[in-house]
């Protein structure tokens, strides 16, 4: 892939960190305190938004007052780095919770840095964070504990992994204060049914919106999708729990006015990835086939590492489904994951292996959602011939606008 071939939004999201290099950068060598943070290591950098409100935090984990974090509480920040090196990151501690991290830069441009929450929070309510010295603030809005949601219906079933978070709970769309959701603002959660019938499913309501869902389940493991209704009332990191002795899943509202970063992210062998630098996304659907949706992006601006979705319909549109991956069984509507590491090896599935899943949850004019896994292995696109290598992706998760 090109790094010359850019959407009209990584356009927009170069202008903004172009304005934002006008600004002062730290360094994190000095050991000035302000507004609470510490930093400290070699690098030079700067956390995008400072010195006001991160620009697209993403906050992970469940915040309910007189609950202990734990390593499922983090945020992670974008941050401009000029100088590569160590970086160690701290906030203040408010409600009795304080945000931390430390690493290493290999690469400068845009790179991403997560911190992971500790203590107990008192009180319920939104705190606000500032990391660093002279770095950006970030809200987290503690819940009330309990507020959980009712059930009815002739159905008996159990949310996986109920009375604690859901199992593979995937929150789809884009959540900012003020603005009213729309079709798009779902969450899927994973149930065991084990007496078929009728459901109705409703959340609590926080924040100013809730979920809900009616419909019929079947026996066994099930899916169920339920719809966002209402208006988010500020930024920050609220949990719901749908039906009666539900799990709980956790929705980030961003800012008025955030500008939202596209990513493709995962795990791979391991190690938690995000690319998100000069992302790209098409979409070109024909009734009558062939179509594809692409999906591309990068671990920073100057780094080799490259990750692609390829999404293909050789008889009719992409639609919203599973997709397997290509074989000499199904050539039809596959989907095909490509990995570049940094030192240049491709990695793709082999045909003749058990391949890859590619889950796309939402499809709209405007942009895509999705999920995947699966393992690759190392390919040389000159001779066309698999080698020994391989890299296991797992949680994949994917937000992109066309």
């Amino acid at each position: 892939m090109f790094r010359t071939i850019k959407s009209s939004f990584l356009l927009l999201l170069s202008f903004c960190f172009v304005l934002l290099s006008c600004q002062k950068e730290y360094s994190t060598e000095n050991g000035d305190i302000n507004g609470g943070g510490t930093s400290g290591g070699t690098s030079v950098y700067t956390l995008v938004g400072s010195p006001s409100t991160c620009t697209s935090p993403f906050l992970n984990g469940n915040y309910t007052a007189g609950v202990a974090m734990t390593s499922a509480n983090s945020v992670m920040l974008a941050a401009d780095v000029t100088k590569i090196g160590t970086y160690t990151v701290s906030s203040g501690s408010a409600n009795g919770v304080t945000f931390s991290g430390t690493g290493t830069f290999t690469t400068t441009g845009l790179q991403f840095i997560t911190l992971t929450a500790t203590g107990a929070p008192a009180n319920a309510g939104t705190f606000n964070y500032t990391p660093g010295i002279n770095g950006c603030s970030f809200p987290v809005i503690f819940n009330a504990p309990g507020g959980g949601g009712t059930s009815s219906g002739s159905a008996v079933f159990k949310f996986d992994g109920a009375p604690n978070a859901c199992i593979t709970a995937i929150v789809n769309g884009t959540f900012k204060a003020g603005i009213a959701l729309d079709a798009s603002n779902t969450v899927t959660i994973n149930v065991t049914v084990t007496t078929a019938g009728t459901y109705t499913i409703t959340t609590g309501t926080a924040n100013g919106f809730s979920f809900s869902r009616s419909g019929t389940l079947a026996l066994g493991p099930q899916t169920i999708t339920l719809s966002g209704i209402g208006t988010p009332a500020a930024a920050g990191t609220n949990n719901f729990t749908p039906g009666t002795n539900g799990c709980s899943f956790a929705v980030t509202t961003l800012p008025a006015g955030t500008l939202t970063v596209d990513f493709l992210k995962a795990t791979i062998s391991g190690l938690v990835t995000r690319f998100n630098a000069d992302t790209t996304a098409t979409l070109n659907n024909q009734t009558a086939g062939p179509s594809e949706l692409y999906l591309d992006g990068f671990l920073s601006s100057t780094a080799n590492d490259e990750l692609s979705i390829d999404f293909f319909n050789v008889t009719g549109l992409i639609t919203t489904g599973t997709y397997g991956s290509f074989s000499l069984t199904n050539q039809n509507k596959f989907a095909e994951i490509s990995y570049v590491d940094n030192a240049g090896v491709t990695y793709q599935h082999n045909p003749l292996t058990a391949g890859t899943t590619v889950t796309l949850t939402t499809l709209t004019a405007t942009g895509a959602t999705g999920t995947f896994s699966g393992t690759l292995n190392s390919f040389d696109p000159v001779t066309f011939t698999f080698g020994t290598g391989t890299k296991v992706i797992t949680g994949g998760t994917f937000s992109v606008h066309f």
